[in-house]
């Protein structure tokens, strides 16, 4: 173990020590040795924290929640840019490490928040005319700085935040506009450079659930993985309504990662409530947030739990979103909420949902479960719940398959494989709606003891254009550590996407346009961009103008290479590839370009000799003019 583990892990072991015997205080004036940090062993449990609330008049009770029931925290704005790099050539180092000497003394470790953001940036970075080269030297500069200053203090680093938009496009930010898609590899190459044992992770919001824009950050980070980028974890940021989310699909994001090898760490939660706040909604609150909660301790690779911010007489929610607020599990006059029992309770229980005792709350836990304890961007996938590795249960999983392709009114199966699961009801969604129907009818859950055959085959009709993404869950017996079997859930290894199209382009060098999409009067404009190259690969970003006044509805952008280029996997797109004929198809998010508008896709390929770019594009059949 080096040194700086070392110290962590020391520092943790004084704060549990500490927490144990810590007596938390209500403003009531009751008394109850109760603390989140307690409850969590080794499990990261920890809040945002106001950037200077030394300042605060109650500070005294600010802080000793702060230190108190947490393990962890996350300035909440020091360590942005306009805070920490004011001038080019002025840094602001005196409240960070204002904060890192609190956290020091409360034995807490610090989440360095964010090394690359498009907000919150000093006029004199982001309104200059950089050129690509100059722009980068300022970013490595910046990162060399603040990350190598605190490489002993800072243990997780968010290297880039929210850099897709919804759709899953690339957001169009002064870095993206003057570097390109590559800002973002360059930031995690240079972080791992500045400090080799800090975990480097990418933080989002709206990607908790399996959508377009979830599926873009998968698509930067399977291919980040596959080239050697260093990143060892994702942040799903989790500002959620007091409605909730779909936790099975959150629970299989959270797994879809982990198959990569990558922690998970959730990073900004809150959930904001129509204001006034009752006692139903703030049960409501609670629930949320325990199933949120509970989702994370049943993944072994999810990390941490943290708040952006703890109480709400300091959220950000209500000046943000007008007629919310009420999100965080304190309330203005610190009060401990229903959600913060329902967070202790939950903690209480571990991570496979068995309860521990309240007296010995690291019994099950070992010092594994550390998470900058390993710094490789493959982690182990010992479970952190399980004593020794003997006692891992078999994973419950399940194994999709379906054709990639159908024709409009083609009734197609979808194949289930179940592993590890004695089944009982199998549940099939489909994204987005109104693409595909089940045929014949079948009620969801399909119940096995009914359907047999069914369950394990799903048939559906193709009823319109575009690409379906098709997914499933299951519940039942499953294996657990240490032999025997209880009611769990199994969810999809492998959502398959289906693209309907009105018939199957036959094999000839130029593949027919299917769907026939809008026609276009105005011309159209490519940008076709290498974002990295390698000995006999690399990853390209399409971006396609509509130069026209007519938004279009579906489209097709068709080339030729040159070479013996290979595309392996794509993007924001439904792409296929013919000899050296490709056809980029909107994916079913994406089929609208607004007049003067654009989308972009991207995708991965192989290739030996050279590799020129295209030398013609045509979009629904008009040539387009190609644009540096």
């Amino acid at each position: 173990m080096n040194s700086r583990r070392r110290y962590w892990w020391i520092v943790l072991m004084l704060g549990l020590i500490a927490g144990q015997f810590s007596w938390w205080q209500s403003s009531s004036g009751q008394t109850s040795p109760q603390t989140l940090r307690a409850a969590a062993g080794t499990f990261l449990i920890g809040s945002a924290a106001d950037s200077d609330f030394w300042n605060f008049s109650d500070r005294a009770q600010y802080e000793a929640i702060l230190g108190g029931q947490f393990n962890i925290y996350t300035p909440g704005n020091q360590l942005k840019w306009d805070a920490v790099h004011p001038q080019r050539t002025t840094y602001n180092f005196a409240p960070v490490d204002r904060h890192i000497q609190i956290a020091k003394s409360y034995g807490q470790q610090i989440h360095g928040h964010t090394l690359l953001w498009h907000q919150q940036n000093p006029g004199w970075v982001a309104n200059q005319p950089w050129t690509a080269s100059e722009l980068t030297s300022i970013l490595y500069d910046h990162i060399d700085t603040v990350v190598g200053r605190y490489k002993n203090d800072i243990a997780i680093w968010d290297v880039a935040n929210e850099v897709f938009d919804d759709s899953g496009v690339y957001r169009r930010s002064f870095w993206y506009n003057t570097i390109g898609q590559s800002y973002v590899e360059l930031g995690f190459r240079r972080a791992r450079q500045a400090d080799s044992d800090a975990v480097l992770i990418y933080n989002d919001y709206n990607i908790e659930e399996v959508n377009a824009k979830s599926n873009a950050v998968y698509a930067m980070v399977s291919d980040f993985l596959a080239r050697g980028v260093p990143i060892d974890g994702i942040g799903f940021q989790m500002h959620l309504l007091g409605s909730g989310i779909n936790y099975n699909s959150f629970a299989q994001n959270m797994q879809r990662f982990a198959d990569l090898g990558l922690k998970i760490y959730v990073t900004e939660a809150d959930v904001r409530l129509q204001l006034p706040a009752t006692s139903t909604s703030l049960a409501q609150q609670a629930t949320v947030y325990q199933n949120v909660l509970d989702r994370c301790l049943r993944q072994p690779a999810c990390q941490a739990f943290q708040f952006w911010g703890f109480t709400d007489k300091y959220s950000w929610v209500p000046n943000t979103f007008p007629g919310y607020g009420a999100a965080l599990i304190y309330d203005e006059q610190y009060n401990p909420k229903p959600a913060y029992t329902a967070i202790y309770n939950r903690l209480l229980q571990g991570r496979g949902g068995t309860p521990t005792p309240t007296s010995a709350p690291t019994a099950t836990r070992t010092p594994t479960a550390q998470p900058t304890a390993t710094n490789t961007a493959v982690p182990t996938n010992t479970p952190t719940s399980s004593p020794t590795p003997t006692q891992t249960a078999p994973r419950p999983a399940l194994i999709l398959s379906a054709p990639s392709q159908v024709t409009l009114g083609q009734v197609f199966t979808l194949t289930i494989q179940y592993v590890n699961i004695g089944l009982q009801y199998t549940t099939v969604t489909s994204s987005p709606a109104g693409l595909v129907q089940l045929d014949p009818p079948l009620s969801m859950p399909c119940k096995y003891n009914q359907h047999p055959t069914q369950c394990k085959n799903i048939t559906f009709k193709a009823t319109a254009l575009g690409t379906v993404q098709l997914n499933a869950s299951a519940t039942g017996e499953v294996p657990i550590a240490g032999g025997g079997w209880a009611w769990g859930s199994a969810f999809a290894q492998n959502p398959v996407s289906v693209t309907i199209v009105d018939s199957v382009p036959t094999n000839t060098p130029t593949p027919t346009l299917t769907p026939s999409p809008t026609p276009i009067s105005g011309g159209c404009r490519v940008n076709y961009a290498i974002n990295s190259q390698w000995g006999n690969g690399f990853v390209a970003n399409v971006t396609v103008t509509n130069a026209s006044n007519t938004p279009i509805n579906g489209w097709a952008l068709n080339w030729s290479f040159a070479g013996n280029q290979q595309i392996s996997n794509a993007w924001n797109t439904s792409l296929t590839q013919t000899g050296n004929a490709v056809v980029a198809r909107n994916a079913g998010w994406n089929n609208l370009i607004a007049a003067q508008g654009s989308a972009s896709f991207g995708f991965q390929a192989s290739y030996s000799g050279s590799n020129a770019i295209p030398s013609s594009f045509s979009l629904n059949g008009v040539a387009c003019s190609i644009v540096p």
